[in-house]
């Protein structure tokens, strides 16, 4: 970078506010200047913001007056110019911020922001005669600490905003604040001890030493450090020692510190990766690939000669994820990386070993419930991989958030069950599809694409049957296992005959029972957490509310809490009703809470687990359930959709579902190919080896369409069906969405700003518009909703219709009336 010019950076920030942020650049900076280098920049009138530098140039804005960076914190770019290529097409396309962008991709630990200071003012003559009891306390303990953080004095006075009473004390000129830098990522180190120098290159002088110690009593127990210490080392006196391995066997601590306060040994620092330590050395080598496999491969290496992406439609149990280490293993011969892209965190620990088992610590784990600074760990580790000629995580597994790495090398990327919602960001925003980025991701590296599906969306495969991707079907089980017979148990006829126990089915029952006596194992799904939907009274029906939102608070008998799954809102159950002090009040509907302790009493000698957002919100509490269910340590488990995607077990023989009418009967032009994704996949669980499956269905409607396509495990039907609807009325994949929600806490004012808006998105573009109108849950955490869809056509127009839609957005939001509605873009909302 030539110096003495004027030079000005482009720097984004981790905010949700549009664009770029310019900054002049200190003379003395300049050197150091580089794209995707965080800064250190001020924002606003005391803040200070870590941001990445996204451009350099020499343009001087006209309009406002500049400020400088501060300064500059990497010796080297931590963001790649092709993930800033990356955030820009991701900001374009869902329609958010490069802040939002920013904010959701890169790890916490390397976001740096602000923290108010406060201290005491310089000129504070000490006089507290006007102060109250809550400013006397801030004002004495800033006097008796340096520095107090604002959060810090909020616990002190036991006070949530403690803003105005700081704002008191400094028109009183008693304290003073500013702004601290706060670096919350700490790389991991470990304490070792060595001996000094003086005696670990001294052989002769610590023979003395020993001989000295050995000879005094007071002694003894130091001269057990110094053996304990040659113990470990094999008598390498220059050798370092973990601190920890003396804690471990009880040696003195004292006499150890003794012996470092007399120069025999010496205290060390090691920086160490927080990342799970894995053999270098694989234990599995080459595949035996059926002949399904093997021409399922050839398939897949021939459309690669002319697409890059290529749609694996295999149906569960086939053998896919041997497929996808063929391909893995030779795009890493290759020098290159590979990106394993699943919808959920409880599937990464079955896969993560499988795949280890095959490549050893070249593979690599990304997901939210790694701590933050474990992601900036793997990040680096990523970031440096070509620079460092290192093949270790060359493989990267994770969930959507891993799409965000900084790759440089990318030759394959695998998208498991490309069917699952959990692919797509709700909120917060950036409200983005990990599928359909992974695929743009993949074009700017040059990348091959494999998306793996025994239920491929709909979108997918019409891509793959439109031929714009490759298509590989694989129509038979791995090792010769046959699919699962389905069962659908008619509940109105079992209702009838009375032969319903709570909300199992006879025959339900009498497969679970058969399958305990033969030391089988059984899944279970319903697709709703806690212990019962509502509480209801008996006698005036009146259903007890969530204060904040438009939902009925859902019953957890573990915690003995009605809770509200939208805004966190919980209260003990009333003893009696609200309205008409009924004491009959009971519960209604169930959710899997419920499931495991009706089983409890149905199968009083059975082990049964539960897998569902509640019980698995600790780091490795999915590991552990998936690994006691894989060990037989588990007899039945029960599950939200978790239990749905890709997990493999051997002893599974009896699926059920317990409600698929709640599947079928959602209020959605995707509810068909959604249930039927569901039921086939949750299906997929049984009779995966040699254990012949059964699959059994409750339903009150037993003859619905869906439910004889799951039986004849028909997708090509399914899709014949679905894809002509979506044609006739104009849905996915003939159309981009696009969901406009505004919210607002007066629901007459939301009324007409929706109406407004809507009318001026329609006189802007021309665009039909459905709505506006209230989605099914109307008002969350005390703000009404009302939602805006828009159907985009799939050309070159859309960029045009985006970029009219955010500008009439910024005109709307300067309607004075309408300036305190919150509005959400949702680019493919479904």
């Amino acid at each position: 970078m030539s110096l003495f010019k004027t030079l000005f950076v482009e720097i984004i920030l981790p905010l949700p506010i549009k664009g770029t942020f310019t900054y002049r650049v200190p003379q003395e900076l300049i050197e150091y200047l580089e794209i995707g280098r965080r800064a250190v920049v001020p924002f606003g009138r005391s803040k200070i913001y870590s941001g990445i530098i996204a451009e350099i140039h020499e343009k001087m804005p006209e309009k406002y007056e500049v400020k400088y960076i501060f300064d500059i914190i990497d010796e080297k770019a931590i963001v790649t110019r092709e993930q800033l290529q990356f955030w820009k097409w991701l900001s374009e396309y869902y329609m958010c911020n490069l802040g939002d962008i920013m904010q959701a991709g890169l790890p916490s630990g390397l976001k740096l922001s602000s923290e108010t200071i406060i201290s005491i003012h310089p000129e504070f003559d000490g006089d507290i005669s006007q102060l109250n009891p809550k400013e006397l306390i801030i004002a004495e303990a800033c006097s008796e600490n340096e520095v107090l953080s604002l959060t810090e004095i909020s616990k002190l006075i036991d006070v949530r905003q403690a803003m105005p009473i700081i704002k008191n004390l400094l028109l009183k000129n008693v304290i003073q604040i500013h702004e601290k830098l706060e670096d919350s990522y700490k790389p991991k180190i470990i304490r070792q001890v060595a001996l000094t120098e003086k005696y670990a290159y001294n052989e002769l002088l610590f023979s003395d030493l020993l001989d000295e110690l050995s000879k005094s009593k007071r002694s003894y127990k130091q001269m057990m450090v110094i053996m304990h210490f040659l113990k470990i080392t094999n008598a390498n006196a220059q050798q370092k020692v973990d601190i920890a391995d003396f804690d471990l066997d009880g040696v003195s601590k004292s006499s150890l510190k003794t012996l470092i306060e007399k120069g025999i040994f010496e205290v060390h620092e090691k920086i160490i990766s927080r990342l799970v330590s894995v053999s270098e050395i694989p234990t599995q080598s080459d595949i035996e690939y059926t002949e399904a496999q093997q021409e399922a491969i050839r398939k897949i290496e021939l459309d690669f000669l002319d697409k890059n992406k290529v749609l694996l439609h295999g149906i569960t149990g086939s053998g896919k994820t041997e497929i996808y280490i063929h391909f893995i293993k030779k795009t890493i011969q290759e020098g290159k990386q590979v990106l394993f892209l699943l919808p959920e965190i409880a599937l990464t620990s079955q896969i993560v070993n499988r795949l280890r088992s095959y490549f050893g610590n070249k593979v690599g784990v990304y997901h939210s419930k790694f701590n933050e600074f474990e992601r900036v760990d793997i990040w680096n580790a990523v970031l440096n991989t070509k620079e460092n000629n290192c093949d270790k995580f060359s493989i990267i597994l994770g969930a959507r958030s891993s799409i965000f790495l900084p790759f440089n090398n990318l030759g394959l990327i695998i998208i498991d069950e490309e069917h699952d919602t959990s692919y797509k960001q709700f909120d917060p925003s950036p409200r983005y599809q990990a599928r359909d980025a992974a695929l743009y991701l993949a074009g700017m590296h040059g990348a091959k694409t494999i998306l793996g599906s025994a239920t491929p969306s709909l979108e997918s495969y019409h891509m793959a049957i439109q031929e714009k991707y490759g298509l590989c079907v694989l129509n038979e089980r791995f090792g010769k296992a046959v699919l699962p017979e389905v069962i659908v148990v008619d509940m109105k006829e079992q209702q009838v005959k009375k032969l319903l126990k709570s909300h199992y089915s006879s025959i339900l029952l009498e497969h679970i029972q058969t399958a305990l006596e033969k030391k089988e194992q059984i899944i279970l799904f319903q697709n709703r957490r806690g212990f019962s939907a509502r509480i209801e009274c008996d006698d005036c029906h009146y259903v007890i509310p969530c204060n904040s939102c438009d939902v009925s608070l859902t019953y957890h008998k573990n915690s003995n809490l009605l809770r509200c799954h939208y805004c966190g809102y919980k209260i003990e159950i009333p003893k009696s009703c609200p309205i008409c002090n009924s004491l009959k009040l009971s519960t209604k509907g169930f959710g899997t809470e419920k499931i495991e302790e009706e089983l409890q009493i149905f199968f009083p000698e059975a082990k049964i687990a539960r897998m569902d957002y509640d019980s698995t919100r600790s780091k490795n509490a999915y590991q552990q359930i998936i690994q006691d269910f894989e060990q037989k340590n588990i007899d039945i488990l029960v599950g939200t959709q978790m239990v749905t995607k890709g997990l493999d077990f051997d002893a599974v023989s009896i699926v059920g579902i317990m409600n698929a009418d709640n599947l079928i009967n959602f209020p959605d032009f995707r509810s068909f190919e959604r249930s039927f994704q569901m039921m086939a996949q949750v299906s997929g669980r049984a009779g995966r080896k040699e254990i012949p499956g059964k699959v059994i269905i409750q339903s009150y409607n037993p003859k619905h369409r869906i439910l004889e396509l799951v039986c004849e495990n028909n997708f090509d039907a399914m899709y014949q069906t679905q894809i002509a609807e979506r044609e006739a009325f104009l849905y996915p994949p003939f159309v981009r969405m696009l969901k406009i929600s505004i919210k607002h806490a007066d629901f007459k004012i939301l009324n007409r700003a929706a109406d407004t808006l809507a009318k001026m998105i329609h006189a802007g573009t021309k665009l039909n518009i459905i709505g506006p109108e209230f989605p099914l849950i109307g008002r969350i955490k005390n703000l009404y909703i009302k939602e805006i869809l828009l159907k985009l056509p799939k050309n070159n127009t859309q960029k045009i219709y985006k970029q009219k839609i955010n500008e009439i957005i910024e005109q709307f939001e300067t309607i004075s009336e309408y300036k305190a509605c919150r509005i959400n873009k949702d680019v493919d909302p479904y």
